[in-house]
């Protein structure tokens, strides 16, 4: 476990290979299962069991590259998933995220000082496919920054879908209308329930002008695909409880293709999903910002 810390914030990370960054599903550089603002103030959940599938064990701020590349290797051959390894196809089937799979894990080579740490992700060429990675997690008071880096350095175009599966709580506190959730560049929520269960059963996700707040703590998974309306940068969020006097701003560099909201119980996600396209030879990077804030020590 890697531990950032400065006068604010204690951040933890999980190296590659600890447990839960040890699957085939997230990101293996810059895995971060806990942020605690003053010693007091805790920000992440771990991903609820209560699921449809298997949980894939995220916790905190982990990462995915999202790109099914195994229609295009035959059974017995390997194919990438990006930022984790080559998975070897066993049968006909897609990939699918919470199945185990053998797999050989791209190296990861991680250095840290006490307030940041950087992770560069080694590519394994295979099917003419090749990323390479590089990112760095770094505290500056109460604020945490991700700054990120791709590079296609292999013979294949790579189109790819990239974010944050942003597991948030504050201080464990339950879903209830104390919870507000401000994304200022989504088009206007309303103010109504935005899903129901199978039954007609209204769920907990509420409009709220553009965001929304939440009905009551329910063990129920909801999950809710909204709008991107505005085009500008940076892409603005908020996550706040009335009654813990606390809250997230979030700040993401790039314009969303679209941003999903999800969650259960305790924990809320808000999903802001960015597609990536590099042609051989071709960089990208961006950066995430998030801020926490206790509002009893303003």
């Amino acid at each position: 476990m890697i531990t950032l810390k400065n006068d604010c914030l204690r951040v933890e990370i999980a190296e590659p290979g600890e447990h839960p960054n040890d699957g085939v599903r997230f990101d293996r550089a810059g895995f971060i299962t806990e942020v605690v603002l003053n010693n007091e103030r805790q920000f992440c959940a771990n991903e609820p069991k209560n699921l449809s599938h298997p949980s894939t064990g995220g916790k905190g701020l982990c990462c995915e590259i999202m790109w099914d590349l195994s229609g295009e290797a035959v059974v017995g051959e390997c194919y990438p998933k990006f930022g984790v390894g080559l998975i070897r196809k066993e049968n006909d089937e897609p990939y699918v995220f919470y199945h185990q799979y053998h797999i050989e894990h791209f190296p990861v080579e991680v250095t840290y000082t006490e307030d940041s740490a950087e992770f560069q992700t080694v590519p394994i060429p295979c099917m003419g496919y090749a990323l390479r990675q590089w990112k760095k997690v770094s505290l500056e008071g109460n604020c945490l920054t991700v700054e990120y880096a791709l590079e296609n350095v292999g013979e294949k175009t790579i189109s790819v879908e990239e974010y944050c599966h942003n597991f948030l709580t504050i201080d464990g506190m339950a879903i209830s209308p104390d919870y507000v959730l401000e994304i200022s560049g989504l088009e206007n929520q309303g103010s109504e329930p935005k899903l129901y269960r199978g039954n007609g059963h209204e769920l907990n996700l509420v409009g709220n002008g553009h965001g929304f707040t939440f009905a009551k703590a329910d063990p129920a998974v909801f999950e809710y695909p909204a709008r991107v309306e505005a085009q500008s940068t940076p892409f603005t969020w908020k996550l706040s409880h009335k009654g813990a006097k606390a809250h997230v701003l979030g700040e993401e560099s790039y314009v969303p293709v679209r941003v999903n909201v999800w969650g259960t119980d305790h924990l809320i996600s808000p999903e802001f999903i960015q597609k990536i396209e590099l042609v051989p030879g071709e960089k990208t990077s961006w950066t995430r910002k998030l801020t926490f804030v206790d509002e009893l020590m303003q």
